[in-house]
């Protein structure tokens, strides 16, 4: 099983014959001691996401997952570890948390979610996004298992993004409906080269999504989307974007201890100049 050390995803979808469970105890268990993860307790953490998501689904709100789990699907061994959940949605943050709230309290059995805490985070100039973020507690046979994030983004343009059907593990569920990773890559390509702070992780990401096969007209069409929505809330619209990380951006978190997560061994300035020549070249 250390083959899956680092490729979390494949160990699950590898071992749907053995984990064939209708005990979410049982399967959580085998994950844990079956398919050594590195770090430990990552691949539970993503099998917790998709029970969520399972739930998530039977309250019938719009939503697309974005985020580390559909990168999981294309970057393989290069995907960060996940532990919390990207969505993305047409609802109002408060709306959306009190169907949500209001269906996992009805929620009987084994596993079970609660909502901890809710907050709200408008759109600025300084992060052109509305956005509401839960922690949530999972309760395993009523005892507390793990707390996660749920981090929404409410876009004005969510009709307008195409989305994938992603195949999961079928003894959790069918599947889940998630953006294109031309989306995802768009998204974060504006993080990185945006004026403002971001997560080093934005970068990682980039690096290791530029190695893959990307549809660049559509890479575009999401860049030019997202634009046109990020000038929404920008004091001066942008009409020509200019796609570089500059030598001023600053970047949150530690590069060397991210960067070595996924075996990269380079580095800051050497990353940061082959994502901007890649830019340069099909941007």
């Amino acid at each position: 099983m250390d083959k899956y050390a680092f490729l979390p995803l494949d160990g699950l979808f590898a071992n749907e014959k053995e984990i064939n469970s209708t005990n979410i105890g049982e399967v959580i268990s085998y994950a844990e001691n079956n398919i050594k993860s590195l770090p430990e307790g990552r691949t539970t953490s993503l099998v917790l996401l998709f029970y969520f998501i399972c739930y998530l689904k039977k309250t019938n709100l719009p939503f697309y997952i974005k985020g580390g789990i559909p990168l999981h699907y294309y970057l393989k061994d290069k995907a960060r570890p996940t532990y919390d959940l990207d969505i993305i949605t047409s609802v109002d943050g408060e709306i959306f948390y009190q169907t949500l709230n209001t269906f996992l309290n009805s929620l009987q059995g084994e596993l079970t979610f609660k909502i901890l805490k809710y907050k709200e985070n408008e759109a600025d100039e300084h992060y052109y996004y509305d956005t509401f973020t839960m922690k949530i507690e999972a309760l395993l046979n009523g005892n507390v298992y793990k707390t996660f994030i749920l981090d929404c983004t409410k876009c004005s343009l969510f009709n307008e993004i195409n989305y994938l059907e992603y195949k999961a593990p079928k003894y959790i569920l069918d599947s889940f409906y998630g953006v294109e990773i031309e989306y995802l890559m768009a998204d974060k390509i504006m993080a990185i080269t945006g004026p403002n702070s971001r997560p080093i992780k934005h970068l990682i990401d980039v690096y290791s999504l530029i190695n893959t096969s990307i549809d660049i007209n559509k890479l575009k069409m999401y860049l030019d989307m997202i634009l046109k929505w990020e000038n929404t809330k920008r004091k001066e619209p942008i009409s020509s974007y200019k796609y570089i990380i500059s030598d001023n951006k600053w970047f949150i978190g530690n590069y060397i201890l991210s960067a070595l997560s996924v075996g990269y061994n380079i580095t800051f300035d050497e990353m940061k100049d082959k994502i901007n020549k890649w830019m340069e070249k099909n941007l």
